[in-house]
């Protein structure tokens, strides 16, 4: 609704945050049981708390980084959202070249596992009936993201 009707809360800003690990609890709560399922074993309901925590972590570091540098800065989130704004307005030259580099760019984007690329594995792993692969890579790519 804020982003509708483009506002913004210090409230809004941290239910959003709030239900979004939620969100990735319930995912990970569900898929490590779901494996424990099918599988029998208990890693699964190890690794989906690690995942959590450690996802979480991630987050946490994240804003604390930018508040670190808001502090230090206090025009810092106004100078990024105008690189942001400034390298979207003009449209480069589409050349063979920068689409590979385009494309190897946003490949990069995966091996941060944000939300997106955890509902793409979360996805794939339902598909293929593999969900302890999926936990496995997840916990053990936001224990390193994470620290």
């Amino acid at each position: 609704m804020a982003r509708y009707r483009q506002t913004t809360s210090a409230s809004g800003s941290y239910f959003d945050r709030a239900t979004d690990q939620i969100q990735v609890g319930a995912w990970l709560g569900a898929c490590g049981y779901d494996a424990f399922n099918q599988t029998g074993e208990v890693v699964p309901v190890l690794l989906a708390p690690i995942s959590l925590v450690s996802y979480s972590l991630s987050g946490y570091t994240k804003y604390v980084a930018i508040h670190v540098e808001k502090s230090r800065d206090g025009a810092y989130l106004n100078t990024i959202n105008a690189s942001n704004s400034s390298s979207s307005s003009s449209l480069p030259v589409r050349t063979i070249a920068y689409r590979i580099r385009w494309f190897a760019g946003e490949q990069r984007k995966f091996f941060r596992f944000d939300e997106r690329v955890f509902v793409f594995m979360l996805s794939l792993a339902l598909i293929v009936d593999q969900l302890t692969p999926m936990l496995w890579v997840f916990a053990t790519s936001q224990v390193f993201i994470g620290s």
